[in-house]
Order: C-alpha cells, then structure tokens, then sequence
C-alpha cells in the first residue's frame, strides 16, 4: 500500500479550492480518502507538503498524523494482499471513526448476553452449533463490519 495526499482537479470545489486528499494504492488500483483540509490551489500542495499558507505548518502536521494512523492500521491487518483497494478503504474508514472491527465471536458473545434470557436452551444449543461451525470454516479472527 502507498498513501500520497493530492488535490483531484474533477473535484474542484464551487469557489475553486480544493479539498485534500489521500490516495491510497493498493493491488493496482487507487482510491481516495477526503481529509477535511481546504487548500485554494495546486499551488498550495508540493509534494504532499501544504505551502504558501498561513496555517501550513498545522495542516501539515494534521496530515502526517491521519497518514501514520492509516499506516498502522494497514500494518495490524492480516492477509493484506486479500482486500480490494475499495474494500481496504471502507476496513480503513472504519477503524478511524468506530475504533476496532468486531469478530464474530465478540458480537456472538453480546448477542448472547442479551438474548439469554428470551431464548429457550434449545435455541440458544443450536445458535452455538451454528456460531462453531462458522468459526470452524471461516476462522476465529473472521471480522464483520
């Protein structure tokens, strides 16, 4: 995966600035992540380094440090190489605004915390049949979002 930030000229904005962004390649294909920077031009970005502005120094260093978080979160990813660029954009997306995705067996357990009550044991002996035989196939670690 390679992050660079870039201002796309097709989303230029109604006033003619640009709104920064984060292209993220990955398995030959790029997709882009909008940050919540504004910048008037092209002539304000050079090299994925915001210049020619009064509060550059901080949208830099803001930059930086969505660009590390991303990093990281790529890094804590198994099978990598198995997502799309799309599908690591949303996993990426995710983890950014909600903190951590889920296992199965995490939103198993709080599901059965809560439907304990309400289902008969026979429902609640085939839904652990089924939750084992899931995680046999698909693997302890499989993630929802």
């Amino acid at each position: 995966m390679n992050l660079r930030l870039v201002i796309l000229k097709a989303k230029q904005r109604a006033d003619g600035s640009n709104k920064i962004r984060i292209a993220v390649s990955h398995n030959s294909t790029t997709r882009y992540i909008p940050t919540r920077f504004i910048v008037d031009g092209e002539k304000n970005l050079r090299n994925g380094v915001v210049v020619n502005m009064a509060n550059a120094a901080y949208i830099n260093q803001q930059l930086r440090t969505e660009l590390n978080k991303i990093y990281t979160i790529f890094d804590s990813l198994e099978d990598r190489d198995a997502y799309t660029c799309s599908q690591l954009i949303k996993v990426i997306k995710h983890k950014m605004t909600k903190g951590t995705i889920r296992t199965v067996e995490e939103i198993d357990f709080e599901m059965l915390r809560v439907k304990q009550h309400s289902w008969s044991e026979g429902t609640i002996r085939l839904h652990n049949d089924g939750i084992k035989r899931f995680i046999e196939y698909a693997g302890k670690n499989f993630i929802l979002s």
